[in-house]
């Protein structure tokens, strides 16, 4: 809102502003007053490190309206200018993530003007997007299957937000997964490939105005083997055959990445804590696969000799279980 105070006069292309004294004299020599100073734009938005330039108009007695930018005080509303600066002539910066008012002012005092004159315009300054995180890290599908990543952004204000529909979305080999700019990925040939969303430099619209680098997340993906429904998981161990503490090495395949693997031994003893025996434990990588070492435990664990089942169950609840022969067992001191 803008008040009407005392007159300013337009000489020569100067303002001249008029004291009480002064007034009627303006009306006397034909000079234009000045009414209202009006500010534009009116709201604004930048990002940290952008800068907006302000212009003020003059709107005087006789109807005539003048650019009186460079003759006025310009000045923001936050603390010591923690927001925005601003400059002489109206050039504010953004130096924070706030909401600045930038005023004009056509100072009192000269020539015994009593109360400022002022005009006004809103700015916001955006935060920078700082990092950006893709979800999930790994995941794994077979040809056909989909599976949607989504983004989240960290400002420099620390919130975070999901921009998943803001970036580019590519897929790194092109050939064995495409990505809509969704985020949704579709398995088109078995191998490993890396989903990668950029926020790209340049003036954009939404969260992402005006981010002055590119940003890059990027999320490992995993095409198995197959063409429909989910593969089965596949669990071997070698030897299949042997005695008790025989070293033996258990490998998986088609396991949901980033699983937890524990490889028990199901020995048949009736007695609990006899029952079953932890060969390894391990991680399922990034493929699906893991491999682990350890031994048939010794022989008051084994069981008899006979066929055993081994497991291997992953946190994900996914299991897969094999046979281990034990043949005669061998008494060690």
């Amino acid at each position: 809102m803008v008040a009407r105070l005392l007159p300013v006069a337009l000489v020569g292309g100067t303002l001249v502003m008029l004291g009480a004294a002064s007034a009627n004299a303006s009306g006397a020599l034909g000079l234009p007053i000045l009414d209202s100073i009006t500010v534009s734009p009116s709201v604004a938005s930048i990002v940290q490190g952008q800068s907006q330039q302000f212009t003020a108009t003059g709107l005087f007695s006789d109807g005539t309206l003048q650019t009186i930018t460079n003759d006025l005080s310009w000045s923001g509303s936050s603390p010591s200018g923690s927001v925005a600066s601003v400059s002489p002539t109206g050039l504010a910066n953004g130096l924070s993530a706030g909401v600045e008012s930038i005023t004009a002012t056509a100072p009192a005092g000269l020539l015994g003007l009593l109360s400022p004159l002022t005009g006004t315009a809103l700015l916001t300054v955006l935060p920078v997007l700082d990092s950006l995180t893709v979800t999930p890290s790994v995941s794994s599908l077979i040809p056909g299957q989909s599976q949607q990543f989504t983004a989240t952004g960290l400002f420099s204000n620390g919130t975070v937000q999901t921009i998943t529909n803001d970036l580019t979305w590519s897929s790194a080999s092109g050939a064995l997964a495409s990505v809509t700019n969704t985020g949704l990925a579709t398995g088109l040939a078995p191998g490993l490939d890396t989903i990668t969303a950029t926020a790209p430099a340049g003036l954009l619209t939404g969260p992402l105005a005006g981010l002055p680098s590119p940003l890059t997340g990027a999320a490992g993906l995993t095409v198995l083997g197959g063409s429909s429904g989910s593969p089965t998981p596949l669990f071997t161990m070698t030897p299949t055959a042997g005695r008790n503490r025989t070293a033996v090495t258990a490998q998986g395949s088609n396991f949901s990445p980033g699983g937890s693997v524990v490889v028990s031994y199901l020995s048949g003893i009736k007695a609990r804590k006899r029952a079953s025996t932890v060969l390894c434990t391990t991680t399922v990588d990034a493929t699906g696969a893991f491999t682990c070492q350890g031994a048939i435990p010794r022989v008051n664990r084994s069981g008899k000799r006979g066929k055993h089942t081994v497991t291997a169950l992953v946190s994900s609840n996914q299991s897969s279980s094999t046979i281990f022969d034990l043949v005669s067992a061998v008494h060690r001191p």
